[in-house]
């Protein structure tokens, strides 16, 4: 295959990659009548949160999925974070990326650790 230089990319007037554009942040959605499916036996139980029969339903299928024992659904990745790190009890400094979003040095702050931004060296 011949090395592409910019003017192949679509945003020079080469040929798109793909079919359609891909959006940062696009989020993947799922079936919208299984999810509505979901969401209806949500409200019918009027069980929205605190381990909800959905919730352990979710996290069982994803356990089975990864081939592990245990798996805790939780709201973000923030808070997946800090739950980690104070279950690992570290102390002291932690490697994040430097190019990363904020929570990631955040919530290495808010357990008490001290965030130390490192990038690749290719050499």
């Amino acid at each position: 295959m011949a090395k592409r230089t910019f003017d192949d990319l679509a945003i020079a007037g080469g040929l798109p990659a793909f079919d359609e554009p891909l959006h940062v942040g696009r989020p993947n959605l799922p079936d919208r009548a299984k999810f509505h499916q979901m969401v209806d036996q949500i409200f019918d139980r009027r069980w929205l949160s605190n381990r909800g029969p959905v919730l352990v339903q979710f996290e069982e299928a994803l356990a089975a999925h990864l081939h592990v024992d245990h798996v805790i659904a939780v709201c973000n990745a923030t808070v997946g974070i800090e739950i980690l790190l104070k279950v690992l009890g570290l102390t002291g400094e932690v490697l994040v990326p430097a190019f990363t979003f904020v929570a990631t040095a955040h919530s290495v702050d808010w357990t008490g650790l001290t965030p130390v931004f490192v990038d690749i060296d290719e050499a």
